[in-house]
Parts: C-alpha cells; sequence; structure tokens
C-alpha cells in the first residue's frame, strides 16, 4: 500500500501569529462597525467622514494596515497550501482537514468581499458631500457600510476558530521506524 505523506503540523508560533492577525483584524472591523452605527443612528455623518479621514491618516494605524494588505497574499497562499494537502489526500486528522478547508473559504471570502464590495462602498461614501439639503444620499452610501464590515466581523471570527481547529487537528509525531538507534 502507498502512504500518503504527513501534513506538517502547525507550530504554536504560527498559531499565535495567526490568532493575534485575526484577533486585530475583528476588532479593527468591529470599530469600523461601531463608528458606522452611532453615525447613523445619530444622524451625525460627519463623525463617520472624520473617522474614516482619521484612520487614513494616523500613521501607526496606517503602517500596520498596509503591512497586512502584503501579508494577504501570504495568507492566500498558506490557504492554498492547506487546500492541496486536502485535495492531494495528505495524511491529517480530520479536524485539520476541517480546520485547512475552513480557512481557504474563509480567506477566498474575506478577500472577495473587501475587493468587490467593501472598497467600492468606502470609495463611494469618501465622495459623498455632506450638506443639509442632501443627507439622504449620504445615510443611504453610508448604511452600505455596514453589510460588508459586518461580514468582516463573522468572517475573521471565523478564521480565527479555524487556526484554532488546524492547530487541534495537530497528529502526534511519528514514530521511528524499529532498528534505528538513537
Amino acid at each position: 500500500p502507498v502512504r500518503m505523506a504527513r501534513k506538517p503540523n502547525v507550530t504554536g508560533a504560527q498559531l499565535a501569529f495567526g490568532c493575534a492577525l485575526n484577533t486585530f483584524m475583528i476588532l479593527n472591523n468591529l470599530m469600523d462597525v461601531s463608528f458606522t452605527q452611532f453615525a447613523l443612528q445619530n444622524s451625525n455623518l460627519e463623525l463617520l467622514q472624520q473617522y474614516r479621514t482619521w484612520r487614513e491618516q494616523e500613521v501607526y494605524l496606517k503602517t500596520i494596515i498596509s503591512v497586512l494588505v502584503f501579508a494577504l497574499p501570504l495568507a492566500l497562499f498558506k490557504a492554498i497550501v492547506g487546500m492541496y494537502g486536502v485535495l492531494a489526500r495528505h495524511e491529517a486528522s480530520w479536524l485539520r482537514t476541517i480546520g485547512d478547508f475552513g480557512f481557504f473559504c474563509a480567506i477566498s471570502t474575506v478577500l472577495t468581499t473587501v475587493f468587490t464590495t467593501l472598497i467600492p462602498a468606502f470609495m463611494d461614501f469618501d465622495s459623498c458631500k455632506l450638506s443639509p439639503n442632501d443627507d439622504a444620499g449620504c445615510t443611504a452610501k453610508a448604511q452600505t457600510l455596514l453589510r460588508p464590515q459586518s461580514a468582516l466581523v463573522a468572517l475573521n471570527s471565523f478564521m480565527l476558530l479555524m487556526e484554532i481547529i488546524r492547530y487541534a487537528g495537530n497528529q502526534p509525531a511519528a514514530p521511528k521506524p524499529p532498528g534505528k538507534a538513537e
């Protein structure tokens, strides 16, 4: 019988990095949702525009998000490698297989949501000129932000869960072949 290659275990450092990254993204998206909801409930879209301007100009946040944008291809590569292992039927626990498959689905959905829905909605809202006479148009544009922002909170939470499941699916160390001296 042909033995399948074993999937390498997820290290503690990989788990810590994945958890930290996803936790940051969850908090970041929760802030976005909170500001958008607060501005809509209080009819204060100017506050939302000020928040958006601050986010774009805040040096530390801008730097962190820029680094994360460049890390997206690495996350996508990690997801593709995980799916390759699933499709190539590498030896892995069922938890690891679920984690790899779920992570691939989540990162694919995150990227699709960001590039096809969230960025266009941000650009549409950012182009809005607030005036006392035309507040309804800007309100409608601000409301379109809530769905993708909320989806990203859920998706990043799901990705965090998949990171933990992938780690929980680690296999014990491979037994040493008999007759090998240490």
